[in-house]
């Protein structure tokens, strides 16, 4: 609540609240109420055409004006609450599930003087809304042949919805892929060309529909021959023998006088 005294009498307060009552859809109901609380005095009043008025706005625009506003204050008591104006307003969130509101008010009264406050802006609760997928996280990209390259990726944030499918796109231009497969996370692309780099993409899709691509990874093929093998030909993967041991040879290139892995 959002309380102020008046400037003709330090026994009156006014005082203004808000409340959330409901969220619909994309939408939140808010209830409102105007008071007078009485501290210490037997109480005014004051029956008409006395220049009395008041008035309540908020974010959405006004909720209630008064212009010949009548009041009694006379309980009995020198203490009490007493109801000015009440109402509830709607307010619209915006697309990303947020939203917030303010209430002001003020009154002129006979006898009284005038006193305005208000509550300051309020954040509603967000509510929630469906939307794509978020981009995935690239991993990887390994596994390297002369004509095949495993892509690795983990997707994120779902949007609230279960995601329908995977997709990786990937090529040879750092710009956008050329090709697309579905995928579960974990792809082998085959037939590629040896020695070549590749960019690799992946997306998401839900009940709202594809998400943004990820960020692009690379990876190359190594650089191989092929060989008839019992009359069928393969793809010659080459090795070298370091301390009595085989390994799969790295290409390298010589960058500045200085020989380098090839990416």
């Amino acid at each position: 609540m959002a309380q102020a005294g008046f400037s003709g009498s330090s026994n009156y307060i006014i005082d203004i609240d808000a409340a959330l009552v409901s969220q619909s859809g994309m939408t939140s109901t808010i209830y409102w109420r105007l008071l007078v609380i009485k501290t210490n005095h037997y109480g005014h009043r004051a029956w008409g055409n006395t220049g009395s008025k008041g008035n309540v706005s908020s974010s959405i625009g006004p909720l209630w004006s008064n212009g010949n506003l009548t009041y009694n204050f006379q309980n009995g008591s020198t203490f009490g609450t007493f109801t000015i104006a009440e109402g509830t307003f709607v307010v619209t969130h915006r697309a990303d599930g947020n939203a917030e509101y303010v209430v002001d008010s003020s009154l002129t009264l006979h006898a009284l003087g005038t006193a305005a406050t208000g509550t300051g802006w309020r954040s509603l609760p967000r509510i929630r809304v469906n939307t794509v997928p978020d981009a995935p996280t690239p991993i990887a990209v390994d596994n390297a042949t002369a004509d095949s390259l495993r892509f690795r990726f983990s997707g994120n944030n779902n949007g609230g919805s279960p995601i329908l499918e995977w997709q990786i796109h990937y090529g040879t231009d750092p710009r956008s892929g050329q090709h697309a497969a579905v995928s579960d996370g974990t792809s082998t692309i085959t037939g590629l060309s040896p020695g070549t780099k590749y960019y690799f993409w992946a997306r998401g899709r839900n009940a709202i529909g594809w998400g943004p691509f990820s960020n692009p990874i690379s990876g190359s093929t190594l650089v191989g021959v092929r060989i008839k093998h019992n009359g069928a030909w393969k793809q010659a993967i080459p090795y070298v023998k370091v301390n009595g041991v085989w390994r799969l040879a790295q290409p390298h290139v010589k960058v500045n006088g200085v020989w380098k892995k090839s990416n």
